[in-house]
C-alpha cells in the first residue's frame, strides 16, 4: 500500500491522520479511494466538475503528479504520496518560477520533512 501523507491543517476531515495508507494502482484511484473512505474531505480535493483543484498538490515519490503522468501516474505497493494545498501570496512567485533549477529539474520535494 503506498504511505499518504496529508497537511495537518486538513486532518481534520480524515480522522485526525496525517500519514495512513492505500492500495490503489494510480494517484486516480488513490484520490478516489481516500474520498469514498473520508467523504468530508472531496470539497477540498475537486472542483463541481469533479477535478483536482488547481490549488492541491500530489507527490509521488517527492515528485509533482504533472512532471510524470498526471492521475494516471502509476502507484508501486512502497510508494510515498503527499497531498498538499498550495500557499499563495508574497511577491516572489515570478522569481521562483524563472528560477533555472526549477526549470531544469521540475518541482522536487524530495527531501522536504514534515511537522505532525
Amino acid at each position: 500500500m503506498a504511505i499518504v501523507r496529508f497537511p495537518a491543517v486538513m486532518k481534520y476531515y480524515v480522522n485526525n491522520q496525517t500519514e495512513f495508507s492505500v492500495s490503489a494502482s494510480t494517484a486516480s484511484e488513490l484520490l478516489e479511494k481516500i474520498i469514498e473512505q473520508y467523504p468530508a474531505v472531496k470539497f477540498h480535493l475537486l472542483d463541481s466538475q469533479g477535478n483536482l483543484r488547481k490549488h492541491f498538490n500530489v507527490f509521488v515519490n517527492g515528485t509533482h503528479i504533472r512532471d510524470l503522468n498526471g492521475l494516471a501516474t502509476p502507484l508501486q505497493e512502497e510508494d510515498k504520496v503527499i497531498l498538499m494545498a498550495s500557499a499563495a501570496g508574497g511577491g516572489l512567485g515570478p522569481v521562483f518560477a524563472e528560477h533555472p533549477k526549477r526549470s531544469e529539474a521540475g518541482q522536487n520535494l524530495s527531501g522536504l520533512k514534515f511537522l505532525t
